[in-house]
């Protein structure tokens, strides 16, 4: 897979499940392949694409002021155009693919109907956070969004049926803004948390929401977490590295920047120069 051609600065990564790895410029988007990387513009000179995520060999690309496109790859890609302003940080499809859930910079999240092309409603976990990140995660059929210093969990079918109030929210006290979470192995989550932009930790959660240990001190740079399984991938603003469940430093990777996309067999990390690609 070649990405030498790819120019920074990258807004946001997603491999496909048969490897593709999509890559989001501020407006472009480039799919890159074993054999071939192909290129689209999204958008006019005003617009900015804010995130991309696959499902299977679907493609949704969120842009600020052109809305949702849901890109069908395989021969000539056929693009659905869903109109709404997409505002987002990050998005997710839902496990049965029929709805995606966008994240906006604020911790309200848009459900999108992909069969009526348009929003269903929006999700208010009733949390203040001025952080600029949102981010989210399936666990199982709940959907767990991040709020100020709370994990919010979405039992979906109650959200698809208008029960649109939150499950439950657990966290941490005092002032701490969640800005990455992730699932490892065993089921438990781990949150990046920043506190007033000069200190950033880890802390660990059951898949309920319990806090579990202490938390785990990071680089107050460090913009994205990933997970490995039994191990996890920091991306930071001038390195990146992979560390155990413990914190405990396993391997420095030559790679730094503020995107982060995980496969089978890649680590892929962008930054304002491009894209990087390591070997897990």
């Amino acid at each position: 897979m070649d990405v030498s051609s790819v120019e920074g600065p990258i807004v946001d990564l997603a491999f496909s499940r048969t490897g593709e790895l999509a890559i989001a410029g501020k407006r472009d988007v480039w799919i890159a392949a074993a054999n071939a990387t192909a290129r689209m513009t999204i958008g006019h000179s005003h617009d900015e694409v804010t995130c991309i995520s696959f499902d299977g060999r679907r493609l949704a690309i969120a842009a600020k002021e052109s809305g949702l496109r849901i890109v069908e790859l395989g021969g000539k890609p056929q693009v659905t155009q869903i109109e709404t302003k997409c505002y987002w940080h990050m998005m997710v499809w839902s496990p049965d693919g029929k709805y995606i859930v966008g994240a906006q910079y604020e911790p309200f999240l848009t459900v999108i109907d992909l069969e009526a092309r348009a929003p269903l409603r929006e999700l208010d976990p009733e949390e203040f956070d001025d952080s600029g990140r949102t981010a989210l995660l399936w666990v199982d059929a709940t959907l767990v969004s991040t709020a100020y210093n709370k994990l919010v969990r979405w039992r979906f079918a109650d959200v698809i049926a208008g029960k649109q109030r939150c499950r439950n929210k657990t966290g941490v006290e005092g002032h701490a803004h969640f800005l990455d979470v992730t699932r490892v192995n065993d089921g438990s989550l781990f949150v990046l948390a920043e506190v007033e932009g000069h200190e950033a930790y880890l802390q660990r959660f059951t898949p309920t929401g319990e806090k579990l240990g202490k938390k785990l001190t990071v680089s107050d740079g460090t913009r994205r977490i990933g997970s490995l399984g039994d191990s996890l991938v920091l991306v930071e603003d001038d390195g990146a590295r992979i560390v155990s469940l413990d914190g405990e430093q396993l391997r420095e990777l030559d790679a730094f920047g503020s995107a982060l996309a995980i496969s089978s067999t890649t680590i892929a990390i962008g930054s304002e120069r491009g894209v990087r690609l390591i070997q897990r």
